[in-house]
């Protein structure tokens, strides 16, 4: 599939948000216009469910596709496993994605245990969580489109 015929992927992963904590999800006293017109025009999981409900071992199945008790990690400490297995990164999603002829940018909070958006294959752009982040975002966006970059 050539480069102009793949969709664009926008990935937005939050921390601490319900499933109702959108307009477009029926809350009436949020307005979130932005993402309700993501959700519109793209796709949005309204029935999904996550592999653990801790942040860390939740954000390790998501980025590698393996369960976090694969390397035994149970809760939002890592103290205990000394490091990643190289087989694990290499086919995480990010390199997947690149892999695949995907320009792949990371930028947030990243709370992945001994691997840095680097080692799953992205370009790590901000480790910023807050304001800067969607500034960042959209400087890189706008710089992939100067550079005929879907």
């Amino acid at each position: 599939m050539s480069s102009s015929s793949r969709p664009n992927i926008v990935f937005i992963l939050t921390d601490q948000q319900s499933a109702s904590m959108m307009g477009c999800a029926g809350n009436g006293y949020l307005s979130t216009p932005a993402m309700d017109r993501l959700a519109a025009e793209g796709v949005r999981f309204d029935r999904a469910y996550c592999t653990n409900p801790v942040c860390m071992p939740s954000r390790f199945s998501l980025m590698t596709g393996r369960m976090s008790s694969e390397i035994d990690l149970r809760g939002n400490s890592a103290s205990h496993i000394p490091a990643i297995p190289e087989r694990i990164k290499r086919t995480a999603l990010g390199w997947l994605l690149r892999d695949a002829g995907y320009d792949v940018a990371y930028g947030g909070k990243v709370h992945l245990p001994h691997l840095s958006p680097e080692d799953l294959g992205f370009e790590f752009i901000t480790p910023d969580q807050r304001d800067g982040l969607a500034k960042t975002s959209a400087d890189y966006i706008r710089r992939q489109r100067a550079r005929k970059k879907p």
